[in-house]
């Protein structure tokens, strides 16, 4: 017999049509063992279809299993009527102190809400800042602080970079600019 326990021990195709016996009239006679062999394998496979239909709809098999592990601030209350401001979008290519100060003005009205403030910093990103943000690990961003230090540190080659008046005029004066 070809079933051991619960697991299914699948013959090769030949070996399943040899053990089919073909009638006179070349209509294949399939014996009782071969049927209940093709029943079994009907069920693996739609076991297999159910356990991951479970998995999907479940999520437990899934990083994004529990959502709450995927947000900066978990338990998050939004105030009623809350409306998130209009950003200029942050894109990583210009200096980050601005673009705090920017947040932190439009944003005046909750300064004193670190977590509102920390969860709604994801509006004002776009691209690869937005890719920044969403790969924090949310066990370093304990307060707004956290996550202005570690934004600066992210793209303060950008705020190196920049040249000031002084450095501009003496550009002018040897000849560069």
């Amino acid at each position: 017999m070809p079933l051991k326990g619960k697991h299914l021990v699948v013959y090769p195709c030949k070996t399943l049509w040899r053990a089919l016996s073909i009638t006179h009239n070349h209509t294949p006679c399939i014996p009782q063992r071969v049927k209940t062999l093709m029943l079994w394998q009907k069920r693996e496979k739609l076991d297999h279809i159910e356990e991951r239909l479970r998995a999907i709809e479940g999520g437990e098999d899934y990083a994004f299993a529990n959502l709450e592990e995927l947000l900066l601030v978990p338990n998050i209350i939004t105030p009623p009527k809350f409306k998130v401001s209009d950003f200029d979008k942050y894109k990583g290519t210009t200096c980050p102190e601005n673009h705090l100060k920017m947040c932190c003005r439009k944003m005046g009205a909750y300064t004193k809400d670190e977590e509102l403030l920390i969860h709604f910093f994801q509006e004002s990103l776009t691209g690869v800042a937005v890719t920044w943000y969403a790969n924090l690990e949310p066990s370093r961003v304990h307060s707004w602080k956290d996550l202005m230090v570690a934004f600066v540190r992210q793209y303060q080659y950008n705020f190196d970079m920049v040249l000031d008046r002084m450095q501009l005029q003496n550009m002018c004066k040897k000849g560069h600019g």
